[in-house]
């Protein structure tokens, strides 16, 4: 949606003689930030307005919007003190009221572009020389700063204050409220904390699997691409269960019925050859 919001832009910053497919699509992507005067149709008949028209009919549509939006929510406060004994005990309020901010978190942000470029343009005036100085968005109109007790440039500082400085001051009461910087720091540590452990496993893991081959007197695997000790670990006591050596020679039965495994330097004897010798004595 941002991307669009600048791009739409360009067409109105950049006095530049644009291809016609782009401008084609720079226009109409004015309606992601919520510019319904820009757009072909009614760009026409909003010819027919003046400057100050146009700043009156995009400043006040907002609030407009954002009261529509707040009429779900004074339904449910008012069931809920006629029905249910209080403004918050209605069934669907929290429901009712989750979905008012989110919408009007997301309009808000929506519009935030052009309301803010409407309101601070009202400032932007040019020195024609002998037609003295103009208002840069219509040159029609007188710079509004020449007149500070004018209704345009009044209007347009109010607004000024309220949107381009009052929304994002807006954004940050919502989070402080919420404590979304708390929550944020603590995932943060959490995340940190979950990382050490992962790793503190990995490495005991490791080192705990290497002491037990050690005792148990089991030959490690050497074979490309096998990273996981405890893999390893677990195929070499599924060797022994089977009755074959780790090394990968099996073990062959001796005359007392036992196994005689193959003993390589270092190693101990396996469990069943050690019986067979005890059966023998």
């Amino acid at each position: 949606i941002s991307f669009y919001q600048v791009l739409s832009s360009y067409i109105v910053i950049f006095p530049v003689d644009w291809p016609v497919g782009q401008q084609s699509m720079m226009e109409n992507s004015a309606v992601s930030r919520f510019d319904f005067m820009a757009q072909p149709g009614l760009n026409c008949l909003a010819g027919n307005y003046d400057y100050t028209q146009k700043t009156i009919v995009y400043l006040m549509s907002v609030p407009t919007v954002l009261f529509v939006l707040t009429l779900p929510t004074i339904f449910v406060i008012v069931v809920g003190l006629a029905g249910y004994g209080g403004w918050n005990q209605h069934p669907r309020f929290q429901a009712v009221i989750h979905q008012f901010l989110w919408m009007t978190l997301f309009f808000i942000f929506i519009v935030y572009p052009t309301v803010s470029h409407v309101t601070l343009r009202s400032f932007a005036c040019q020195d024609l020389g002998e037609f003295g100085r103009r208002l840069t968005a219509d040159f029609r109109e007188n710079c509004p700063k020449d007149d500070r007790g004018g209704f345009i440039f009044v209007f347009s500082l109010f607004f000024s204050i309220v949107y381009p400085a009052g929304i994002p001051l807006f954004f940050l009461v919502v989070m402080i409220v919420y404590r979304i910087p708390q929550m944020a720091r603590t995932k943060m540590k959490d995340a940190a904390i979950a990382a050490l452990i992962s790793l503190y496993k990995r490495r005991t893991a490791a080192a705990l699997t290497a002491d037990l081959q050690q005792t148990l007197g089991l030959k490690p695997h050497r074979k490309k691409g096998s990273k996981n000790p405890v893999e390893k670990f677990s195929g070499d006591l599924a060797e022994r269960e089977n009755g074959s050596d780790p090394a990968g020679q099996p073990e062959t039965p001796n005359g007392n019925g036992g196994t005689s495994g193959r003993l390589s330097k270092g190693r101990r004897p396996s469990t069943s050859s050690r019986h067979s010798e005890h059966g023998s004595l």
